[in-house]
């Protein structure tokens, strides 16, 4: 990475792929080693179905950058969101994934929310793994790759977007409204308070309405056009 003038700041390195908590002792032994290895590396934890004590991550905390935490695991109990609230008015970065295989997952909640989960928690990204399987998939011919778990379709040397895909891509372009409203915003009482509500709306008060993002991205749409002088 510094061969091609990326500096030790600009990536992070993925130490452990959901490590199982027998490992414990290794994941913090093989931390602090690269640490004094190399002090100014960043190193990324990523955490999953192996729910990891909040206990166990403020050890790792000290020798740790980057966390990517999988929704379903980290964002419900009281003692995790504070260790994350935390990490993140440390500067910290911390990402959310899901990882659904199921072409079956709920085309609101599992890819047009993603994004306005980060947006409702405040991170630093989002994530969707299982994003684009390789060509052939797993020995299935190409067109059956998607099934299993990939979001896109492979036909030949091309991909072709799924619904899942262009429902994730939707959720994404809801948070470049928020982004854009921010920019023109500026200190407009109205827009800060448009802004600190959106996620609640979509993702607590009417995260069963999967009519919500369109609805609230409207009223962004409306805000900006207001605030930037150019009402039609």
């Amino acid at each position: 990475m510094n061969r091609n003038g990326i500096s030790d700041q600009e990536f992070a390195i993925e130490t452990w792929d959901e490590p199982d908590p027998k490992l414990f002792n290794e994941v913090i032994f093989t931390h602090k080693e690269a640490r004094k290895a190399v002090p100014s590396i960043r190193l990324l934890l990523t955490l999953g179905a192996h729910i990891m004590p909040p206990a166990d991550m403020e050890k790792l905390a000290p020798w740790t950058d980057e966390w990517v935490l999988w929704s379903h695991g980290y964002f419900d109990r009281p003692e995790h969101l504070s260790f994350i609230n935390r990490m993140l008015a440390e500067g910290k970065k911390i990402r959310h994934y899901t990882c659904s295989t199921s072409m079956r997952a709920h085309l609101n909640r599992n890819y047009r929310q993603n994004a306005w989960f980060g947006a409702y928690h405040n991170l630093s990204g989002n994530m969707l793994f299982c994003f684009s399987d390789c060509f052939g998939g797993y020995g299935a011919s190409d067109w059956k790759v998607a099934m299993g778990g990939g979001i896109t379709y492979r036909s030949f040397e091309e991909f072709l977007p799924s619904i899942r895909y262009m429902a994730m891509h939707e959720g994404v372009t809801d948070i470049k409204y928020l982004a854009k409203l921010r920019e023109v915003g500026g200190n407009s009482p109205e827009a800060q308070k448009f802004l600190a509500d959106a996620p609640k709306r979509v993702m607590v008060d009417f995260g069963h309405d999967s009519t919500m993002p369109d609805k609230v991205r409207e009223e962004a749409a409306e805000l900006i056009l207001k605030l930037a002088g150019r009402k039609e």
